[in-house]
């Protein structure tokens, strides 16, 4: 069968759903991650985030069949975050989200 995965990226977590390309949801995943910082700096690993991201696609698929396809990934979010990169397109930069306040 052949699959569609959907991410929420929030601003806590990761939320995961894979469904049939006839729509229905068969699987739904949440996988959390931590902010650090200081003077309301909003701070997120880059490694970690990445990790949260793969590990809620690996629980997502874990069940489907060696014949079975995901067609395509898709996300979305509600605001954007800054981080910068070298030029080898390697993080420099932790995540740097908004202020909290």
């Amino acid at each position: 069968m052949d699959y569609l995965i959907g991410l929420d990226i929030g601003t806590t977590a990761i939320k995961g759903a894979l469904m049939s390309v006839g729509g229905k949801v068969l699987n739904t995943v949440s996988g959390g991650y931590n902010y650090y910082g200081e003077n309301n700096q909003k701070l997120l690993n880059p490694a970690e985030f990445l990790d949260v991201c793969f590990s809620v696609i690996k629980k997502l698929t874990d069940a489907l069949e060696k014949d079975d396809r995901v067609l395509a990934v898709c996300s979305c979010c509600a605001s954007g975050n800054l981080i910068l990169l070298d030029k080898n397109s390697q993080p420099i930069t932790p995540i740097i989200g908004s202020l909290v306040g």
